[in-house]
C-alpha cells in the first residue's frame, strides 16, 4: 500500500506542478498572441478551426495599442520553456534519489542550449540572439537554484 506524502511533500508537489504549468502556458501564450502567422502552429490552428478566434483576441490587443518589448515576444517563450522542462524532469524523478535522475535534466539542458547555438551555424532553422541566450541560461540557473534549494530542504527536513 502506498503511503500518503505528508503536508510538505503534498506542497512541493503542487509547487512542482504549478512552476511546470504556468510557464509552458504562459510561453504559448505569448507565441499564439504576438508571433508571426507562418509558424507551423498557426496552420494546426486552422486545422482545428480556432484561427478565427486567435485572429480576434490579437486584433483586440492591437486596438489597445498595447506594445511589448521585443524580449517579452522574442526571447521569453523559450526560457519559460526550458525552466519548465527542467523542473518537469526533476519532478518525474522527485522521489528518486539517484544521481541518474540530473543526467536526464542535463540532457535537457543540453539540447536546449544546442538548439541556439546551432540557430547561429546556421544547422537549424532559426535566428540566433544574444538576448535569447542570456535568457536561456538564466532560465537554467533559475530551474537548478530551485533544485538545489528544494534538495537541501528535503535533507533538512528529514
Amino acid at each position: 500500500m502506498l503511503s500518503m506524502p505528508n503536508s510538505s511533500r503534498r506542497a512541493e508537489i503542487i509547487l512542482n506542478t504549478i512552476l511546470v504549468i504556468i510557464p509552458l502556458v504562459f510561453g504559448g501564450i505569448i507565441y499564439i498572441l504576438f508571433r508571426a502567422y507562418n509558424l507551423l502552429m498557426f496552420s494546426w490552428f486552422e486545422r482545428i478551426n480556432v484561427i478565427k478566434s486567435i485572429k480576434s483576441i490579437r486584433y483586440l490587443i492591437t486596438q489597445k495599442d498595447l506594445v511589448f518589448p521585443e524580449w517579452f515576444i522574442y526571447s521569453l517563450p523559450n526560457a519559460l520553456w526550458t525552466f519548465s522542462g527542467i523542473i518537469f524532469f526533476h519532478f518525474i524523478w522527485i522521489n528518486n534519489q539517484r544521481k541518474e535522475k540530473y543526467w536526464w535534466i542535463v540532457i535537457f539542458i543540453f539540447i536546449s542550449i544546442l538548439s541556439e547555438v546551432f540557430q547561429l551555424f546556421k544547422i537549424i532553422p532559426g535566428t540566433f540572439d544574444l538576448v535569447d541566450a542570456l535568457f536561456l541560461l538564466f532560465s537554467i540557473m533559475l530551474s537548478c537554484s530551485y533544485i538545489y534549494i528544494i534538495q537541501r530542504w528535503r535533507k533538512y527536513e528529514g
